[in-house]
């Protein structure tokens, strides 16, 4: 099962095949720069920054039952 994350700093796309996860896509929107710092089998970790360096979201994923669950901390 694929499953995209959308937010203010850009998008996420992972796929689940049984209980590995993988990471589709990636990609930052404008004013952001991406880091993909784990992309499966066991967890996907992408860390978004704006450029000027004042915000930062971390999404991770995981497959949970074959279905890709996120996690987003934006560092608030």
């Amino acid at each position: 099962m694929r499953r995209t994350w959308q937010g203010s700093a850009g998008a996420v796309t992972v796929e689940c095949r049984g209980g590995s996860i993988s990471l589709e896509g990636a990609q930052p929107n404008s004013g952001w720069s991406i880091e993909i710092d784990r992309s499966g089998p066991e967890e996907v970790q992408v860390d978004f920054e704006s450029n000027d360096g004042d915000r930062r979201t971390r999404v991770q994923a995981e497959c949970v039952g074959g279905t890709p669950r996120f996690e987003v901390d934006t560092g608030d």
